[in-house]
């Protein structure tokens, strides 16, 4: 995989070319009542345990959570909890290709080779999403708000986490940071 290092030209010039892919990395917090959304380390795409070293990094004492957009095909959500880490991966068949998503899904207890034998060479894998669908529940996302926007086809992943950050309100602070325009959210 490659993904352009975070704060590069070429990172901010992706943003402004709608044929691009709006690959991202953020954290999300709060601060003094305010949303802080902030452009994660590239190596963070690389392994869970780098995204939590990452997330962790940043010094908050308000709950803090990760926004992954990869290759506006599937995201995936990582929120650092006391004794462990919370994820959901909203294209679980992406395991396959992608490290974060097979370390997602292996810390979610998910034999990955009975699955990947399960899967096996078809190219028709339908996607599914895998994890802990109240990841944000205490931050006013439910279960249900997650199931809703999970299954709107009709966006790119992009699109579903500016809707995210619509519903939870801190979709300025998103856009500003990532370029996506919270635009179309009516799912």
């Amino acid at each position: 995989m490659s993904h352009i290092p975070a704060g590069s030209q070429a990172d901010t010039d992706r943003y402004d070319d709608e044929s691009d892919d709006n690959t991202y990395a953020v954290s999300v917090t709060r601060q003094d009542g305010n949303w802080l959304v902030r452009e994660l380390p590239d190596a963070s795409f690389d392994s869970l345990d780098k995204t939590l070293r990452a997330l962790r990094s940043q010094s908050t004492d308000q709950p803090i959570f990760g926004l992954f957009n990869i290759d506006d095909d599937y995201f995936v959500i990582v929120r650092p909890v006391p004794g462990g880490v919370n994820t959901l991966v909203s294209d679980a068949s992406a395991f396959l290709s992608d490290d974060l998503v097979s370390d997602c899904l292996d810390e979610s207890g998910i034999d990955l080779d009975s699955l990947e034998d399960e899967i096996g060479d078809s190219d028709d894998v339908e996607p599914w999403a895998e994890g802990e669908w109240e990841l944000l529940a205490d931050l006013g996302y439910s279960e249900e708000s997650l199931s809703i926007l999970i299954d709107s086809d009709d966006l790119w992943a992009s699109e579903q986490l500016a809707c995210l950050a619509a519903d939870m309100g801190f979709d300025e602070e998103l856009a500003d940071v990532t370029g996506v325009d919270p635009a179309g959210c009516d799912h």
